[in-house]
């Protein structure tokens, strides 16, 4: 057999290892998931059709992107991630800094508008300022839009403020799971919501949803009066100025189920799969579910039900399964 040669003379390297290059090269492209987070302004769809079924989320959610485009971007509601330090991973689960959207303990596959995915961090950002503070953001935090002064809101581990982030620091979808913090034993409680601020005040820093007193990881006092305290949240580490008191102290420490005063309710078991009101596939059971309120079917081996979703701001989503796979409670 003749030997196929390159001009430096070295031969080519055989096909099958070329095809075991690309195979390799194709497995850790897919064994990367990317992520996306979607806002409550975000629709969600259940076809590529914009007149077809929509659901809203309550809050910011994660979901797993399945197929990117620059129309439409196929997700799913991965059930597998978690806001937890703490919390095992089974396999595929990954931290997230937003909780996937609550389905019912299914794993649906829905459409987004791409243009409507909202700006996330794709690696994790630290910004320092001359008065000591800081912030580092984790990948995956959503970032707000721009001010008058081109700085970008962020709403965050309970608080809202104003930093200056680049574009290049910025996607529409971020790869693997974000960096979430451990909660730590602080030792000291601040009083006063109003007393915290960072870079000279000169930028907005609000104190939102956070339980007062907030305990805090280090504290350093400044020779100007105040302290300089550091304290960690779900996705981001805070370095802020505290002019009010300290406390000493020690911190305090779905399950699927549609069921209703309906009947007859039946269970749905991990595996099944679960359809559209179209016949096309909407995605799987991922957690034993009890499904009881009924909707209109239209195939004759098919139940349907209205499935809540991520709260009050969507109508429950119709959700059908094979007669075979329903068991009567």
């Amino acid at each position: 057999m003749r030997k196929r040669f390159r001009a430096t003379g070295r031969p080519l390297p055989a096909r099958s290892s070329v095809r075991a290059l690309i195979l390799l090269a194709l497995s850790g492209v897919a064994s990367a998931r990317s992520y996306a987070v979607v806002l409550p302004t975000t629709a969600l769809y259940t076809s590529t059709d914009p007149t077809g079924v929509i659901v809203h989320t309550d809050l910011p959610r994660v979901v797993r992107v399945v197929t990117p485009g620059v129309v439409w971007t196929e997700v799913v509601t991965d059930l597998s991630t978690t806001t937890s330090p703490e919390a095992a991973l089974g396999p595929g689960g990954s931290r997230q800094c937003y909780e996937h959207p609550h389905a019912s303990g299914l794993e649906l596959h829905l459409f987004v508008k791409t243009a409507e995915l909202a700006p996330v961090t794709t690696r994790d950002v630290a910004i320092t300022f001359d008065d000591g503070t800081a912030v580092t953001l984790s990948r995956g935090v959503a970032i707000g839009p721009t001010d008058p002064h081109g700085d970008r809101e962020v709403t965050l581990d309970g608080f809202r403020f104003h930093v200056a982030i680049a574009n290049s620091e910025l996607g529409t979808t971020f790869r693997d799971g974000a960096h979430v913090h451990p909660q730590r034993n602080g030792y000291d409680g601040l009083d006063d919501a109003t007393a915290v601020s960072f870079d000279h005040q000169r930028r907005k820093f609000e104190v939102l949803e956070v339980a007062w007193p907030l305990y805090v990881d280090e504290v350093v006092e400044l020779a100007g009066g105040g302290h300089l305290v550091t304290l960690d949240g779900g996705c981001g580490r805070f370095r802020l100025q505290y002019r009010g008191t300290l406390s000493n102290g020690d911190p305090s420490g779905g399950d699927g189920n549609w069921s209703t005063t309906k009947t007859p309710a039946y269970d749905t078991v991990v595996g099944t799969t679960a359809f559209w009101l179209d016949g096309s596939v909407a995605g799987k059971v991922v957690a034993t579910t009890v499904v009881s309120e009924p909707a209109p079917s239209l195939a004759p081996d098919r139940r349907c039900f209205l499935a809540p979703f991520d709260g009050e701001r969507s109508a429950p989503i119709a959700v059908c399964f094979a007669t075979k796979d329903l068991h009567v409670r």
